[in-house]
């Protein structure tokens, strides 16, 4: 697509803009309702904390965040907190549930803007967006607070420019492909990860070193903007992935979505559905079906290639041993969503009619999965969100002068954090994370809870008995005296 763009020029169309913001809006309310209505995320207390603690430092990144008994320093990348940290806490907390729904529907339209440049085509730029809109993958993602879709957003400009830059020579593609890569090391681990790498091996398949020059340019921009704090959150990161090599085998977690997947389909059926990758981002596996049956679609093309690059970081990391500490595999599939996109629109809207019908029903899926697993994931997380019991929990912590709390399941910790300003049996800094293993890895079931509690000096025990029944865990060698106990959640004060 790159190589061989259509010929007819794209003019000013009022109605199919107008279209496309229907579409942009329809993007933002599927997510924004379900973030409105659960106002949950483990992330959310987080990013509010660190805006916080930033606006407190008079806008200067501060080097610790002192609210968690495992001790490290502030490495998490900032762009992000302080876009947050503009707002007062009374107005962040009225919006947050609208950032990353917001920050999707500028996705959305970035994808009618990319497939507009590249095609010239009014239609295959609408649904470029309309097949967007739906992916299941994205969908889950933005339904809370957190940087994943800016980090999707600054990967998708800064790879896309730096691509075009390289084949049209255009120099105002080269300094948008810096400029977004310099944020976008600021923004998300991962999507820097996933930056580099693709950066670097369409350096070495198209034999171009431009690609690589704009990727040493962003990482010394950023070393240069940042003055020099971009180490730290380097060395958060290299930590990340070296404390996951050393402890992938005891990785508690939610299973890749599991869920998403009827428990009615048998084992091998749900294994080749998540290997196409059909309950994250369908239209992968309908663009490798239209490379093999339809002349849309070129191996040298650079959209193709980077979804060859996707979908291989997809497999190695959920099926190689060595390579699953550098991160959930089905996560990659975010990054593989605009060249998918806007081949699979372009194939539909040119192709033959088999793929056109193959193109409706894996839209419909993709509908009826986004919707499915949001509702599945609202049902979940709900118990890590906002409500009139916990805030009543916090309010007797906060008080107090009493420190030390420890949180059953450790998620609620960054809130408990965030509300009463009090530290909590958890770490932030990944730099921290082996220290905290003890108690971050693994079922809480399965600890001697009475033994920690003596060890961290644990003032405050707030338990989830919907997820940790009290009799499942150990709690000898410490009493206690029980502050709260309504729907499902127990304050414990340690007295001994």
């Amino acid at each position: 697509m790159f190589i061989n763009l259509y010929k007819n020029n794209a003019i000013m169309n009022v109605p199919i803009i107008l279209l496309e913001f229907l579409i942009v809006i329809i993007a933002i309310i599927i997510r924004a309702f379900p973030a409105y209505k659960n106002k949950v995320g483990i992330d959310t207390w987080v990013h509010l904390l660190i805006a916080e603690e930033i606006k407190n430092n008079k806008y200067c990144t501060p080097k610790y965040i002192d609210y968690f008994i495992f001790k490290g320093p502030n490495d998490y990348p900032p762009f992000m907190h302080y876009l947050m940290a503009i707002f007062s806490k009374k107005t962040l907390q009225k919006i947050i549930w609208f950032i990353s729904p917001l920050v999707e529907g500028i996705n959305t339209l970035l994808m009618f803007v990319v497939a507009l440049i590249l095609t010239k085509d009014y239609s295959i730029a609408l649904l470029s967006s309309l097949l967007y809109v739906f992916v299941p993958v994205i969908v889950f993602e933005s339904d809370n607070l957190n940087t994943r879709p800016l980090g999707s957003l600054f990967f998708n400009i800064s790879l896309f420019s730096n691509i075009y830059y390289v084949q049209n020579n255009n120099l105002s593609f080269l300094i948008l492909a810096i400029f977004f890569g310099i944020i976008l090391h600021l923004t998300h681990k991962m999507a820097t990860q996933t930056f580099w790498a693709t950066t670097l091996l369409f350096s070495i398949i198209y034999l171009n070193p431009l690609y690589l020059m704009v990727l040493i340019s962003s990482f010394l921009g950023t070393l240069i903007i940042s003055k020099g704090h971009y180490l730290e959150i380097l060395r958060g990161h290299i930590s990340i992935i070296s404390f996951w090599n050393r402890h992938m085998s005891e990785y508690f977690t939610r299973d890749d979505y599991k869920e998403k997947i009827s428990p009615s389909i048998k084992p091998v059926s749900k294994a080749i559905i998540r290997i196409l990758g059909l309950t994250n981002n369908p239209w992968v596996f309908f663009t490798f079906v239209a490379f093999l049956f339809s002349e849309e679609i070129i191996v040298s093309d650079p959209l193709f290639v980077w979804t060859i690059l996707i979908y291989s970081y997809f497999i190695l990391t959920s099926y190689i041993s060595i390579f699953k500490c550098f991160g959930d595999g089905y996560r990659y599939f975010e990054y593989g969503i605009m060249p998918t996109v806007i081949l699979s629109a372009n194939t539909i809207i040119l192709g033959t009619v088999p793929l056109i019908l193959l193109g409706i029903a894996l839209f419909a899926f993709s509908i009826l999965n986004s919707f499915r697993g949001l509702r599945n994931k609202g049902k979940r997380d709900i118990r890590f969100g906002q409500n009139s019991t916990l805030e009543k929990i916090f309010e007797i912590i906060k008080t107090s002068e009493k420190e030390n709390i420890m949180c059953i399941p450790p998620n609620i910790s960054f809130m408990a954090s965030y509300f009463t300003k009090k530290k909590t049996l958890m770490a932030l800094s990944p730099q921290a994370y082996e220290e905290a293993a003890v108690f971050m890895l693994g079922s809480p079931s399965k600890k001697n809870i009475g033994k920690l509690v003596n060890k961290y000096n644990i003032n405050y025990i707030i338990l989830d008995k919907t997820l940790y029944p009290k009799d499942t865990l150990d709690f000898n060698s410490i009493e206690y005296k029980k502050l709260v106990d309504e729907n499902g959640y127990q304050l414990l004060e340690v007295t001994k």
